[in-house]
């Protein structure tokens, strides 16, 4: 009788234990996951997701074709600032087009580019990796001699001269900044905005960020609206995509890890 008081109180405690042990763990697990959820960029990746939204969904989110010539409506100043239309949330430009409708579909211009041209880019990368690393020799020292030429100039030169020499066009404009960019995103959007405002981007009447930042620069006295918002979209993607690679380079560099202080936190 007392033997068996005794295994059955062993066995309960083992019970208890082997409970206990499991909300010990799972709660250390919790802890764990909140800790890499906490360092998250999450503000960046927000703001990254709209300008998303905005490309995918931009035949639904855009009020009016952002083509369309309006010049009764035109240089109306946004809704909030005196002589502001409710139907016109940002304003109109010179032509009466709605600046919003312009910003939604120049993101869907401007990301498409950019996502192509990373693609294209990375594809050439990998093919002259591979080809380098596998032939060897003369192949490998003549293609690392030819990558190493192209970073003695200046990025931009080389890929405004190529778009100039094509002709504008949007295949023109991913050729060009394939021959220059590998996974930078960030640089891929302000080198295709750049090309915009130097009118050897994407052709008009379509419109791209950098082109709606050329339009508005004549007037930036009387209607800054016009250059404003583009402008501040291509700052804070360009911010964003860059604050979001630095976080990835220093959450999975291991040398980068051994080197961060504990408890440092890199969230934004």
């Amino acid at each position: 009788m007392t033997q068996s008081v005794a295994s059955r109180t062993i066995e309960h405690g083992a019970v208890v234990g082997a409970s206990l042990q499991r909300r010990g763990g799972s709660r250390a697990n919790v802890a764990r996951a909140w800790r890499i959820v906490r360092k998250i960029p999450l503000v960046p990746l927000a703001i990254i997701g709209v300008f998303v939204v905005f490309a995918v969904f931009a035949p639904l989110l855009a009020p009016y074709d952002p083509t369309r010539i309006a010049l009764p409506q035109k240089l109306i100043p946004p809704l909030l600032f005196e002589g502001g239309n409710p139907a016109y949330l940002l304003g109109t430009d010179s032509l009466g087009r709605d600046v919003l409708s312009r910003l939604i579909w120049g993101a869907r211009v401007s990301l498409s580019v950019s996502a192509a041209v990373v693609l294209l880019s990375s594809a050439v990368g990998l093919v002259i990796g591979v080809a380098a690393g596998y032939i060897g020799g003369r192949t490998d020292s003549f293609l690392m001699r030819f990558t190493d030429s192209s970073l003695a100039f200046p990025g931009i030169l080389i890929a405004l001269l190529f778009a100039i020499s094509l002709g504008p066009g949007v295949w023109t404009v991913i050729l060009a900044l394939s021959v220059l960019i590998t996974l930078q995103i960030g640089l891929v959007v302000l080198a295709e905005a750049t090309l915009g405002f130097l009118g050897a981007g994407v052709p008009p009447p379509t419109p791209s960020w950098g082109s709606l930042v050329s339009d508005g620069r004549n007037f930036v006295d009387t209607a800054w609206w016009i250059a404003f918002f583009p402008g501040l979209s291509i700052g804070l993607l360009v911010l964003c995509v860059n604050y979001l690679g630095d976080w990835l380079r220093d959450t999975l560099d291991p040398r980068l890890r051994r080197t961060r202080k504990p408890g440092e936190v890199t969230s934004l």
